[in-house]
Order: structure tokens, then sequence, then C-alpha cells
């Protein structure tokens, strides 16, 4: 399944990321600030948090947390 995590880096997405990783879960993640600590996941995305309307369907994932 892929999985796009909103705040997947913070406190509690980055536990949750690397819970559903671990799990063999395909993630993308999304962040504010890009760190090159997260290149293990399948894609990391900087966002703006002004624009915060996501659906599954328009990021090619089946899941957005």
């Amino acid at each position: 399944m892929k999985i796009l995590i909103a705040g997947g880096t913070g406190f509690i997405g980055r536990h949750l990321s690397e819970y559903l990783k671990g799990n063999g879960y395909h993630l993308t993640l999304l962040t504010r600030q890009y760190e090159s600590k997260f290149d293990n996941y399948d894609a990391v995305i900087t966002w703006d948090v002004s624009y915060t309307h996501l659906r599954a369907h328009e990021t090619g994932r089946n899941l957005v947390c």
C-alpha cells in the first residue's frame, strides 16, 4: 500500500513512519523542511502548509494521514 503522511517527520509522524516502513508500506512524507536523513523513504516532499487540502487520489497514494 502507498501512504502519504503529512507531518511524517514530526514527533508522532516520525514514529508512525518508522513503524509503517518497517512493515513494508511504501511511504511518501510531507515535510516543511527537507533533511537528508529522510532519503530512505520512497519520496519526501517539501510542502507549503498554507495548502492543506489533499486527497489520496490526487497524490497517487491509497491513503493520506
